[in-house]
Order: C-alpha cells, then structure tokens, then sequence
C-alpha cells in the first residue's frame, strides 16, 4: 500500500475500501480534517485545491519533479476538461494551439459538417482543441510502443512541438526521462459510443494531466493529489481508488461542493461499497490478489505481451 509510512491513513484508506467507515444517510462519510480544503466564497470554484496541490506554479513550471509528483483526481471528464483549461491557463509560457482534423468515413453526401463533428469529444480521444505550453504534463491516450513505455496512460512532459510532432519526455515507468517524438494519428472511439458514422479525428494522442479522471488514475501513485468533488462519486470503489493515489494525509487533499448535512460537523462525501462484491474477502486477501495482479500486468507491460499470451491462448513465448 503507497501509505504505509502513515499508519492513520492506511487504516482509515482500508475501512473506506471495505465499507466499514461509519455512515449517515446517503452513505455519506465524514472525511478527515487534515484531508479536506475549504471552499472559499470568493474566485472561482476549484481555485483551493489548486492552490493546495500547485503552490507556486510560476516558480516550479519548469521542474520536472513539481510538473510529474501533482495530480488533481475528478469523476467526470467535463470537470476534468475544467480544470485543465484553468491550470493551463495559469501555466507559464507561450501557448501553442493545436486544432484536429475530423472526418466521418464514407460520409459522401458531407451531412456531417465538420463544424459539428469539432464539437464531439468521444471517450479516449483527445480534444479538437488541444492547447499545450513547454514543460506542461500530458498524457499518453494511446498504446503506441509499449515495450518502450508508451502505453496507454503514460504520464509525459512536454518538452517542445511543431506543427505536426511534439517532443515529450516520459515522467513515469521503466522509460523516464527518455525522450520521444509524437506524431498525429487517426484516431476512433470505440463503436459502443452510439455515433450513426464512424468518427475519425487526426490529432496528437495526448490530452493535459493536470487533472484527470479518477479511472485514468488507477494504479499511480502521485506524491500530492487533490480529490475535487462538486459531485458525489458514483460508482463502487471509486472514492477508495482516487485517496489511496495519495501516500499520506498531509499530502492528499480534498474538495468537497456538494451540500453538506444539517445539524452535522465537518466535511461528509458518498462512499459507494457494494459489500456483496467484496464477499467474504478479507483486507490481506484482497491485497495478496491485487498484488498477484499487479505483477501479472508488469510482466505484461515489460515484455509487451497480451492477455491471450498469459492465458495460454496465444502461443507467444514469454521473454525473459
């Protein structure tokens, strides 16, 4: 577990994982002081947790290790989107603009505009307008050479760009520091997204990591993360995942903006835990199987190999 130097946190982080913190209604918790921010009335919403997990950002912009150890964790990618256009905004440097191009495949009769088709933003794709400053972090939305870690999730820094390649530098994995150069690719969503064309968008596979979705952020660890909450979460173990990024509670703060219960003190946020998931499981048996987990997909990682390969499916021999 990354708190295990912080034994309070720890176990408060495993009571929240099985579902055993004490509840209101609602499955509303009470969130430890030390972890919470408090909202202030004036600026904008989202400026405290800024601040906490990005102080001196004039100062630090151009350190590597300020950049890739700060993450702010939300639930839904439109509060994500937010908090990226803010901090990117407050970011030091010239910006650079970078617009997709967006086509629908066989779309002969041009029905679909590309006007329109600049307004969608499908799930793992990156932004029609993707703004990018030097030394900005960015991640990876696509596998493109996995055994040289660039994978899907990779977290970069932005080292430079033209008009059709960026030069990042890999902040995280067996290949920090190294230097790569991005092209623009097609890129499609999955077919489950509902659109009636299939959707291609040519852009650089990346989008800011200022902030990012709490799924994207599941097995990182970062040295100072912000939870910001204007919604509950709303899915099972989603509140466990995004606290236990953290690795103390000095160093993992959280904004809560929904309404709070009368009569109550302190700062109370949902915890979703469906018990009958977790079964009989115990805590050191559900972190034994994490772990044999975690090794699985290190060697998958490592030595670029599949599910199938794992399996036994797939007759590729494992390197070693």
């Amino acid at each position: 577990m990354r708190a295990r130097t912080d034994p309070t946190f720890s176990e408060f982080l495993l009571r929240v994982g099985n579902g055993d913190e004490p509840t209101i209604r609602d499955n509303l918790i009470l969130l430890p002081e030390q972890l919470t921010v408090k909202h202030s009335r004036d600026g904008f919403p989202e400026e405290p947790i800024i601040q906490e997990i990005f102080p001196n950002m004039q100062e630090n912009a151009a350190t590597a290790k300020y950049v890739t150890e700060r993450a702010i964790l939300a639930s839904r990618n439109d509060h994500v989107n937010k908090l990226n256009d803010k901090l990117i905004a407050m970011f030091p440097g010239e910006s650079k603009i970078f617009n997709s191009f967006d086509s629908a495949e066989d779309d002969t009769n041009n029905y679909y505009q590309e006007e329109y088709l600049n307004t969608l933003t499908p799930n793992g794709l990156p932004p029609h307008r993707l703004e990018l400053k030097e030394n900005a972090p960015i991640m990876l939305l696509r596998n493109l050479d996995p055994s040289n870690g660039l994978c899907n999730g990779t977290r970069m820094i932005c080292r430079g760009f033209s008009q059709n390649v960026l030069q990042a530098e890999i902040s995280s994995g067996h290949s920090a520091t190294n230097h790569v150069f991005l092209p623009r690719i097609q890129l499609s969503p999955p077919e489950n997204e509902g659109y009636p064309f299939k959707f291609i968008r040519k852009q650089f596979p990346v989008r800011l990591c200022f902030a990012m979705t709490i799924n994207k952020a599941q097995g990182q660890t970062i040295q100072n993360v912000g939870l910001y909450l204007p919604q509950h979460v709303f899915s099972h173990g989603q509140l466990y995942v995004a606290l236990s990024r953290g690795i103390s509670m000095s160093t993992t703060k959280v904004l809560v903006l929904t309404e709070q219960p009368k009569h109550q003190n302190g700062t109370y946020t949902k915890n979703i835990v469906y018990k009958e998931v977790l079964g009989t499981i115990t805590p050191y048996t559900y972190m034994a199987i994490l772990a044999r987990i975690i090794n699985y997909l290190q060697i998958m990682h490592t030595n670029n190999i599949t599910l199938l390969q794992i399996s036994g499916l797939e007759d590729t021999p494992m390197q070693t």
